[in-house]
Parts: structure tokens; sequence; C-alpha cells
């Protein structure tokens, strides 16, 4: 009798083990990946979000700071926003023309990345990018646990 409990018990935590959560983070995850934010001005600070083809949203305030985890965007949200990354072809995009204060969009999908860059007064952001850009800043407003 005993034996047998010690064995559920044993089973138990170690199934209790293999269910935890995995960690990672935008550097580690190697699947599709959308980073975005700003910087420039008189600091220089970069601001980064990733949002991951798993709804997760992080955040990363300067340049040398880890990222930390905010909440996940709803399913539905955050595959609309892949969708318009593609339907847009950002994956591909070349464009870089920033200014003292710009805006960035960076694909990490395939092991390849691509960033586009604005904010120069000398020239406008493709059809289609500041609009995404706006939707993507929004998902972290309608996050969900």
């Amino acid at each position: 009798m005993k034996l047998t409990a010690l064995l559920l018990s044993g089973l138990f935590f170690s199934f209790f083990l293999g269910c935890t959560s995995q960690k990672y983070t935008p550097d580690t995850y190697t699947e599709s990946q959308i980073r975005f934010g700003s910087g420039g001005g008189v600091t220089g600070a970069i601001k980064t979000y990733c949002l991951l083809d798993n709804g997760r949203l992080f955040v990363q305030q300067t340049q040398n700071d880890e990222f930390k985890a905010l909440k996940k965007v709803s399913k539905k949200a955050y595959q609309k926003l892949f969708a318009s990354a593609k339907e847009l072809e950002i994956a591909n995009m070349k464009f870089k023309q920033p200014g003292n204060f710009y805006h960035f969009i960076e694909i990490h999908e395939n092991g390849s990345k691509n960033r586009i860059v604005w904010g120069s007064h000398q020239a406008e952001a493709p059809a289609g990018v500041e609009e995404f850009y706006r939707l993507l800043m929004n998902s972290g407003k309608k996050s969900t646990n």
C-alpha cells in the first residue's frame, strides 16, 4: 500500500514538473515575431515591443534592458496582425528613412529578419505601414490574461 502511494506520488510529481510553462524571451523564441516601436529624440532612447506568433507580447524599455512579458493578445487580434504584415509584405519591404524621432517595424520569420524605419519629413512611410503600426501599438491595450 505504501509502495503504491509512493509510486503515485512520484508519478504525480513528475507529471506536475512536465506541465510547467516554458520560459522564453523574444531573443530565444525561434518562431515568427513582429517587433515594433520608436526611438530617437533628445535622449536617443528606443522602446521596443515584440509580438510573438503565439500572442505573447513583450516590451523592452531601452536597448540594454531585457524584454518584459506583458499580457497575451487575443488569438483573433494577433492572427489578424500577422496576416496584415504578410499582406503588406513588410518582410520583403526595403525602407529606411529615419528622422530625429523614428518608428520601426521588424519582421522575424524563417530565420531571417527585415526592418523598416520611417520618421524623416522628406519621405512618407509606404502605403498602409503607419496604419499597421497604429494597430500594433493598440494591440497591447486590448490584451488578455
